[in-house]
C-alpha cells in the first residue's frame, strides 16, 4: 500500500512539473514584443520618433522591419490615419524612423518623387520605385494618380494601397 501511494505522489508531482515547465515555455513563447531583451550579436538598435505612443530606442533582432519597430513602440497614435511609412521596410541598425501621419500637404508628388521616396510608400519596395522612376523618365510626366498603375508591377491592389498617400 505504501509503494502504491508513494507511485501516485511521484505521479502527480511529476504531472505537475512537466505541466508548470509547459506553461513557462508558453508564456515566455508568447511574451510582448514590448519585453523583448537580447544580447545576441546580431541584434539592431533602431530609433522611433513621431506620432508613436512609446517613441525610443529599441533593440530588434536582424531582419525585423518597421511594422516590428512600430508595434515595439506600442502602435501609432491615431489608428484609423495614413503614416508616411512603408512598414515592411527592413530596418538597418543606427536607422531613424520618422512617424508623422500623412495630411494633404504631404502627400508624395508622384512625378518628382525620388526612388527613396517611393520606397517609403506602403508595398513600395526598391525594384517597384526604380521601375516608377524609369517609367517617368521614358514616358514623361503623369497626368493623374491612376497613370501609376501603367507602371510593371503596380497592381490594383498596390495602387489602393497607395492612392490615399500620392499627388500629380
Amino acid at each position: 500500500m505504501k509503494n502504491k501511494k508513494k507511485k501516485i505522489s511521484i505521479i502527480v508531482i511529476s504531472s505537475i512539473l512537466i505541466l508548470l515547465m509547459t506553461c513557462t515555455v508558453f508564456v515566455f513563447s508568447v511574451s510582448d514584443d514590448r519585453n523583448y531583451i537580447s544580447t545576441s550579436k546580431y541584434d539592431i538598435s533602431c530609433e522611433i520618433r513621431g506620432e508613436v505612443k512609446y517613441p525610443a530606442i529599441y533593440t530588434l533582432p536582424t531582419g525585423a522591419t518597421i511594422r516590428n519597430l512600430v508595434n515595439l513602440s506600442g502602435g501609432f497614435l491615431y489608428e484609423n490615419e495614413k503614416y508616411n511609412v512603408n512598414l515592411d521596410t527592413v530596418l538597418e541598425d543606427g536607422m531613424i524612423v520618422n512617424i508623422k501621419h500623412v495630411t494633404s500637404d504631404s502627400l508624395l508628388n508622384i512625378n518628382t518623387a525620388s526612388i527613396k521616396d517611393f520606397e517609403m510608400l506602403e508595398g513600395i519596395g526598391s525594384a517597384k520605385a526604380k521601375n516608377i522612376v524609369n517609367y517617368r523618365a521614358s514616358e514623361g510626366s503623369f497626368k493623374s494618380i491612376d497613370d501609376i498603375k501603367k507602371v510593371s508591377g503596380i497592381s490594383e491592389n498596390i495602387f489602393n494601397k497607395i492612392k490615399d498617400s500620392i499627388t500629380v
